[in-house]
């Protein structure tokens, strides 16, 4: 009876082993680091992302979108996956729109509804709510020199200092396309350093 039982939890364990590594890889997306770059190399549906990222060289106002139809816990399916990028500091004599510094946004898109990918993800992790907007983990560096730590301020209305960059998992509505976005944000005065954390270099 009890080599029965040891067989059945194993098998139990196998049988939702591709559910917890899935729910594992989004954790680690969360925090917006390198290590969710290198962890979709395991993953053959999201080749096409680690392939792109691998081959490709990511330029001002260039946007790279692949396709997807990826469900990593079967309750969010997720559509599309992009990267985008940013350099407002090429308008030397002005600030265009309020926005100085380098914007780069990735992650994934869902045509599902924002409600249910917020009630899914604040099971996992501890989101916080500004405006229409859910945020988690927001990290900042100071200035040049400085590491990168929490950011207690990201709830409220700030400006970030000339050499201060900041970067934060963003979950929002985009309202015009019609799709939910699930993602990374990092903007401010961006170092090739900075990059490489992030894992976009």
């Amino acid at each position: 009876m009890k080599n029965i039982n040891i067989l059945a939890i194993t098998f139990f364990l196998l049988g939702l082993s591709p559910a917890v590594s899935a729910e594992s890889l989004m954790r680690t997306f969360s925090y917006c680091d390198s290590a969710f770059f290198e962890k979709i190399k395991d993953y053959p549906v999201l080749k096409d992302v680690s392939n792109t990222l691998k081959n490709g060289q990511l330029s001002d106002s260039e946007q790279v979108s692949i396709n997807l139809n990826f469900s990593p816990t079967g309750l969010v399916t997720f559509n599309r996956f992009f990267i985008s990028h940013s350099n407002f500091d090429k308008y030397d004599d002005f600030t265009y729109l309020g926005l100085r510094g380098q914007y780069y946004f990735w992650g994934f898109e869902t045509t599902q509804s924002l409600e249910e990918v917020v009630r899914y993800t604040s099971s996992k992790i501890a989101i916080i709510k500004v405006g229409n907007t859910y945020i988690y983990s927001p990290m900042i560096r100071h200035n040049l020199q400085s590491k990168w730590v929490f950011n207690e301020y990201a709830t409220q209305d700030y400006n970030l200092d000339p050499n201060a960059a900041e970067k934060m998992l963003v979950i929002e509505k985009d309202e015009q396309r019609g799709v939910v976005r699930f993602l990374c944000t990092l903007q401010g005065k961006v170092t090739d350093e900075d990059l490489h954390y992030v894992g976009l270099e």
